[in-house]
């Protein structure tokens, strides 16, 4: 029974049909058409045996003999031996084993034997195949690998994939899972950086206009450059400053001007980057800024525009504080002897926090008023000073016509008349320009129509 199921198996019946056929072949060795179908059968298990059986020239072939034969040669890789070599100028051999092969089937009864390289329409043209491909063995390690690579690439794909939608939902706000709706699922790329300080190459040089405020901030930078002065006789700075004032005056460049002045790092942070919509983010934020300025104390923190963040709480929005709750543990969580000044600026002093104005926290403000005339003419000397001037510029009288202008405005009135003088074509800034900025920032564009009809009603009434 065992041998009767073991024959209904595929190979089985493969090795069965191949022993009729090597039977029928050897009992009728003279006919060629048995001994064909022998070796079309044979070139599939074992080409080798292909070639030995053919070159007995005991059988008879016909034109699928020789095809047979042909196709086991490129199999094995055997016919290039009848290939030329250039390397050792070996001539061609495969126009005799053509003729030879044409003189073998010659006497038979079948179809011409095939003669390739006589005509255009009947090339010679030989396929180099790799003799590994027929072996079972072979396309059994070949469908093997190929399996291996495809259950590979498929197992990324599917990972990448999930990662992917986790993030998606994270995005939406999260399902509960662990990682997933939390602030490492959806965290701004800075949020993973190194908190690092700004760049500043700004010194009090650069501060114009603001003489009080520097004078009341002199002692801050000497701090910075020798603690020990203050120190020693127990003496402690304010641990944060408060500037304030009208847009424009110039607070943050007088911050950044401190820092280089007394050559430490100034971290700068707006209190707008503070804030987010997810609970939590704007708290780490504070966290992360206060860190890292402990790492690279001395140095300047500085907050522009703290009302973002710092403005009154009230008891139905005390879960939305928390970015402030934690800016005011900070401040109380440093000593003030340990190198770290924390400057805000704003333009809204009276909204703030009475927890965040105390002492021991801001406990200095300063206010930084809009500049006199002396310090109008400072800052357009400042601004001018890089600029082609014609000779009939007067500062001074252009400071004394700006009543009520701040640092910001006079840099504006002077980009104007450079502007102005661009598209007149001039080669120095003059007074007339000058005039025309000012004119034009304190009552706007001019309105020719406007004029055009004055003109025309005067003209009418002089008639």
């Amino acid at each position: 029974m065992v041998s009767e199921w073991m024959n209904w198996w595929p190979f089985a019946q493969q090795e069965k049909r191949l022993e009729r056929l090597i039977a029928e072949a050897e009992a009728n060795p003279m006919d060629a058409e048995k001994q064909a179908a022998l070796l079309v059968e044979l070139n599939k298990h074992s080409p080798e045996s292909v070639i030995k059986r053919f070159e007995q020239r005991d059988h008879a072939v016909d034109s699928r003999a020789v095809a047979e034969y042909l196709k086991a040669l490129v199999v094995t890789n055997a016919i290039s031996e009848y290939l030329p070599d250039e390397q050792s100028g070996k001539p061609s051999s495969l126009p005799a084993l053509l003729q030879e092969l044409e003189q073998r089937v010659s006497g038979t009864t079948d179809v011409p034997f095939y003669k390739p390289g006589i005509s255009e329409k009947q090339p010679l043209h030989v396929v180099m195949v790799d003799p590994k491909v027929s072996n079972r063995s072979s396309r059994f390690t070949q469908e093997l690998i190929s399996t291996i690579v495809f259950t590979v690439a498929f197992g990324l794909l599917w990972v990448m994939g999930a990662v992917a939608l986790q993030r998606y939902i994270g995005g939406l706000g999260g399902m509960g899972a662990s990682g997933v709706g939390s602030s490492a699922a959806y965290a701004p790329k800075d949020m993973n950086q190194e908190v690092t300080p700004e760049k500043n190459v700004k010194t009090f040089k650069d501060v114009k206009g603001c003489d009080d405020a520097k004078q009341e901030l002199e002692e801050v930078v000497e701090y910075l450059k020798n603690p020990s002065k203050f120190t020693r006789l127990g003496g402690k700075l304010p641990k944060g400053i408060l500037l304030t004032g009208s847009p424009g005056t110039g607070k943050t460049l007088l911050a950044k001007a401190i820092a280089g002045e007394a050559g430490v790092p100034f971290f700068y942070r707006a209190g707008s980057e503070f804030e987010e919509m997810f609970v939590g983010v704007g708290a780490r934020r504070v966290r992360s800024l206060f860190q890292a300025a402990k790492k690279k104390a001395p140095c300047i923190i500085f907050i522009d525009e703290i009302d973002a963040v710092g403005s009154t709480r009230k008891q139905w929005e005390g879960h939305t504080k928390k970015t402030l709750h934690q800016l005011l543990v900070e401040m109380d969580g440093f000593e003030q002897n340990e190198g770290i000044i924390l400057m805000a600026a704003t333009n809204l002093p009276d909204i703030l926090d009475p927890a965040l104005t105390r002492p021991g926290r801001f406990d200095r403000h300063i206010v930084v008023p809009n500049p006199d005339v002396r310090g109008r003419q400072e800052i357009l000397e400042l601004y001018l000073q890089d600029k082609p001037l014609a000779d009939d510029i007067d500062v001074k009288s252009l400071a004394r016509g700006t009543p009520g202008f701040n640092g910001a405005d006079l840099a504006n009135l002077v980009n104007i008349a450079a502007i102005k003088a661009a598209v007149e074509g001039a080669e120095k800034l003059t007074a007339s320009q000058l005039e025309f900025a000012k004119d034009r920032i304190i009552m706007g564009t001019e309105r020719k129509t406007i004029s055009l009809h004055i003109t025309r009603v005067a003209t009418l009434l002089l008639l």
